[in-house]
């Protein structure tokens, strides 16, 4: 495996932890709605409002 290859799986194991991380915090219902997801946005982005599409 050369290390394009090595980092793409790297890339790909870290894309499955963060689903799998996101699944099991959903079942336990460690989750927030839409709008508190937007206010948090903003605030980590240093904006007033995260631009709607």
């Amino acid at each position: 495996m050369n290390k394009r290859e090595k980092d793409l799986e790297r890339r790909r194991l870290a894309l499955l932890e963060g689903l799998r991380r996101g699944e099991r915090a959903a079942l336990e219902g460690r989750t927030v709605s839409h709008e508190e997801a937007r206010k948090r946005l903003s605030r980590w982005l240093g904006s007033e409002e995260y631009p709607r599409e």
